[in-house]
């Protein structure tokens, strides 16, 4: 009996060791991704092709947008955009539109787009790519570096 308690004793004290370690390595990574980061406006910077996907709230009808977009890396860009909202092209052809937009340090950025139309973004890969989320709607979009 006295064996088992030992062995299981040991056991856990191995358990909480490796974890304790685990969890050490894990907050100083995060912490040197953070520190790391240095990001601003510049970070986005160039052409980026951008799908926009998701719900219009009040009526619960699906949104698809596509957008080429170009930001300057001061604050503003445009941007041409194909949008099909419950299934039906808004416009016949791609609409010319432009936005502003503020990149923090730590990689998170806020965006207006034309309408006006809030988003968060985060941005990732050394400023290849961006996520977002239209803030008040549960539409989503990702955007990446073509050129």
């Amino acid at each position: 009996m006295q064996n088992t308690i030992s062995r299981s004793l040991g056991r856990v004290t191995t358990i909480s060791v490796l974890l304790a370690l685990a969890s050490n390595a894990m907050a100083q990574s995060g912490h040197a991704a953070t520190l790391g980061a240095n990001c601003s406006n510049q970070t986005l910077f160039g052409d980026y092709g951008v799908q926009i996907e998701g719900t219009l709230l009040g009526p619960n009808w699906p949104i698809r947008t596509l957008a080429m977009t170009h930001f300057n890396g001061n604050g503003t860009f445009t941007y041409l955009h194909y949008r099909v909202i419950n299934g039906t092209p808004v416009t016949p052809d791609w609409v010319p539109d432009s936005g502003t937009y503020s990149v923090k340090p730590d990689c998170t950025a806020s965006a207006i787009f034309d309408g006006p139309i809030p988003v968060h973004l985060v941005v990732v890969n050394n400023g290849k790519d961006f996520r977002g989320v239209v803030d008040g709607d549960a539409i989503t979009l990702s955007g990446s570096r073509v050129r």
